[in-house]
């Protein structure tokens, strides 16, 4: 078995894992015979980790986990150009303190999220001012509780040509690993190494298949490999979150046995997808859709919305479970364990949950930019 890319053999000391859709966007399906070390940590460093800060906004706003490691947390602003930093279903102030010497007094100002980064200002601050009593600080803060009310400002892009090499790299890696030759996709792989002025790659919305539906279960990653001899087409649809789509060509005069291939990863349940699907697209569709006229904008636009559309659900779940833990907390944390509940304690913790529901739900009724918690 060799490197697809630089054709070295593979052994136990120069082979690697590779995932065929990347891990940082949640793939799973991984080969250790696809890629050598090098060629693996270059393509990595050079397509991979563009696609996977593209698409860490779509993992960090749906929840979704990775095989390693977690999605990285973003940065947004509001209108007024406040920064708060994005991280799951968490929503926080970016820190910010200042600390000026004016003759003998020290003007000091902070703000930020948490105690870590009350502890942090505290530190620099002690470092001019010895005497400050850290720990007491600490133990009379009051700190304020609110829900911000208004647009955070996310910059994001989905696209470009080193996006595409990464996108025609999947596609690669799924033929490989089923057994495909190199010798047909020669010129796409020169593509994924270094670039080209022609077309491999290109946005492709034209399969509308039930069995390929985003819903609040379901958010997938998709693959089929489809080799036709008639048509002398070898090519791929390839589904990211079942929100951008694309078709990958590998080869324009295929003469291999005809091949059908698909994979299909639910990134919520992490299980295996039956669809059954069966592409027949003829070489002059496949050319017109590599020329864009398969394509309109808006169709990114849409698939997107659907699948934010499912984020905003899944977020809302993650906070109101969030509501009912510090509820729960509230109320029963003050007792010993094994203390009877009783009426009043079940009525404290109705209560206490109603209050936290009623301002989470009226919350964007109120026209102010934050509703604080009481």
């Amino acid at each position: 078995m060799k490197c697809y890319c630089c054709e070295d053999e593979l052994n136990d000391t120069n082979k690697s894992i590779e995932h065929v859709f990347i891990n940082a966007i949640g793939g799973k399906l991984k080969s250790n015979k696809l890629l050598c070390k090098k060629c693996n940590n270059d393509l990595g460093n050079k397509l991979d980790s563009e696609l996977a800060k593209q698409c860490n906004f779509l993992m960090n706003f749906l929840l979704l986990e990775r095989e390693k490691g977690s999605y990285q947390a973003i940065s947004g602003k509001t209108e007024d150009g406040e920064e708060f930093i994005l991280n799951g279903a968490e929503i926080k102030n970016k820190s910010n303190y200042n600390i000026e010497r004016n003759g003998d007094n020290i003007n000091a100002s902070f703000s930020g999220s948490d105690e870590k980064d009350l502890k942090k200002f505290l530190r620099q601050l002690k470092n001019k001012v010895p005497q400050v009593n850290v720990e007491e600080i600490i133990e009379n803060v009051n700190p304020l509780k609110y829900y911000l009310n208004e647009p955070v400002t996310v910059n994001t892009k989905v696209g470009g040509e080193i996006a595409m090499r990464a996108i025609a790299k999947i596609a690669v890696n799924y033929y490989i690993l089923n057994g495909g030759n190199r010798s047909p996709i020669t010129p796409i792989i020169d593509y994924i190494k270094k670039g080209s002025s022609s077309k491999f790659v290109h946005y492709y919305y034209k399969i509308d298949n039930n069995r390929l539906k985003v819903d609040n279960e379901n958010i997938f990653h998709y693959i089929n490999l489809v080799g036709s001899s008639t048509e002398k087409t070898l090519y791929c649809y390839i589904e990211l979150f079942g929100a951008l789509k694309f078709i990958v060509i590998l080869s324009f005069e295929y003469q291999g046995k005809n091949v059908n291939h698909e994979y299909c990863y639910n990134l919520i349940s992490k299980d295996l997808i039956e669809t059954n699907i069966k592409l027949n697209l003829t070489q002059e569709h496949l050319k017109n859709a590599l020329n864009g006229k398969c394509f309109d904008i808006k169709d990114i636009s849409s698939g997107l919305s659907k699948v934010l559309n499912i984020g905003h659900i899944r977020q809302d779940k993650k906070h109101l479970n969030r509501l009912i833990e510090e509820a729960l907390k509230k109320t029963f944390g003050k007792h010993d364990e094994g203390t009877k509940i009783t009426e009043d304690i079940l009525n404290e913790f109705i209560n206490e949950i109603s209050n936290s529901y009623a301002i989470y739900m009226t919350r964007q009724n109120h026209n102010k930019k934050r509703v604080y918690l009481k």
